[in-house]
C-alpha cells in the first residue's frame, strides 16, 4: 500500500513520469499502461537514482536495505504491477520500516560499560607506570 493520495510515479513502458490521483488503479497518460498502487508482491525491483537495476528481490530484502542505508528514499521500488514509485512514497519508507523494528532489551547493551571500567582501569595503571619511570629517571639524573 502507498502512503499518500498523490505522487509522481515512473511508467515502465514508457518510462514518462506523470502524477497519479488518489485511486487505487490508473493508467499512464501517455501509452496507456495499467497499473496498481499496491506494492503487495513476492518480486521486487529497485532502480538506483543512477539508472542501475535490481531485481527479484523480497519484501525483506527491501525493508532491510532502507533500514541499513543501501536504498535512499529517491530510489524508485516496483513489482509486475506497479510503475516505479520513489520509496519515500512507499510502504518501504524509513519511518514506516523504523516503526516496525523490534525493540532490543536495554540489559543486553550493558557490556559497553564493563569495558569503559576496563580501560578506564588500564590507563591509571598506565598512568602510574610512566609516574613511576618519572622519579626513576629523575633519581638517576640526580
Amino acid at each position: 500500500m502507498v502512503i499518500g493520495g498523490v505522487m509522481k510515479v515512473i511508467c515502465k513502458s514508457c518510462g514518462i513520469d506523470f502524477e497519479t490521483g488518489k485511486s487505487d488503479s490508473f493508467e499512464c497518460p501517455s501509452c496507456g499502461a495499467k497499473y496498481t498502487k499496491d506494492l503487495k508482491g513476492d518480486n521486487f525491483s529497485i532502480k538506483y537514482l543512477n539508472g542501475m537495476l535490481i531485481e527479484n528481490l523480497t519484501e525483506d530484502d527491501v525493508k532491510n536495505g532502507v533500514l541499513n542505508g543501501k536504498f535512499l528514499t529517491v530510489d524508485y521500488v516496483s513489482t509486475e504491477s506497479t510503475p516505479w514509485i520513489k520509496l519515500k512514497d512507499s510502504s518501504f519508507s524509513a519511518k514506516s520500516a523504523i516503526s516496525k523494528i523490534v525493540k532490543v532489551e536495554e540489559t543486553s547493551n550493558k557490556s559497553w560499560m564493563i569495558l569503559f571500567f576496563l580501560s578506564f582501569i588500564v590507563n591509571l595503571v598506565l598512568l602510574g607506570l610512566i609516574y613511576f619511570q618519572k622519579t626513576k629517571i629523575d633519581e638517576f639524573i640526580k
